[in-house]
């Protein structure tokens, strides 16, 4: 690392308050406009790549770090909205895959829309020049680090910075 713990505070502090601001933000915008969170949309947007296999529960809980039992709630909430569909693996009943339905990939087009103008209003265009570079360098690695098990989750293997200590 080349910041020292009271830079590494100063700095998390700082990611904390802004993204937080920003994403809830965007949130209310896609919320007013489409009905849907981010975690919402963010399953859609999976399951929308994983095509015609779906994703189950624990997957999308997965990608998102969240308690499977957050993700089994959001995606019956978007069932009975007719945006997916869960249906249980046939060679194994106790696994669900959602399923984007066809009014669920035209509500995802809309959505993105808001989302993506919502995210421009308030993020990318408050950016200096070389900023996306940079974020996209950064939000890389995390993901890859996160993919290969290496979660955000995991243990610090250093002390916690000052201010930052749970508690």
């Amino acid at each position: 690392m080349d910041a020292t713990p009271a830079e590494r505070a100063e700095l998390w502090q700082l990611l904390f308050i802004t993204t937080t601001a920003v994403l809830n933000t965007v949130e209310a915008e896609l919320k007013a406009a489409e009905e849907l969170t981010l975690l919402d949309i963010g399953c859609l947007f999976a399951l929308a790549a994983a095509g015609d296999g779906g994703r189950s529960m624990g997957a999308l809980a997965e990608l998102f770090a969240v308690d499977p039992s957050v993700i089994t709630y959001r995606i019956k909430r978007l069932e009975g909205r007719g945006v997916v569909v869960r249906q249980p693996r046939p060679d194994n009943r106790r696994i669900v895959h959602a399923y984007l339905t066809p009014a669920g990939r035209e509500h995802l087009h809309r959505a993105r829309g808001v989302l993506l103008t919502s995210a421009d209003r308030h993020f990318f265009a408050r950016l200096g020049t070389g900023s996306t570079d940079a974020l996209r360098t950064s939000f890389t690695a995390l993901h890859t680090a996160q993919q290969a098990g290496r979660a955000i989750s995991s243990p610090p293997t250093q002390p916690e910075p000052p201010g930052c200590a749970p508690g």
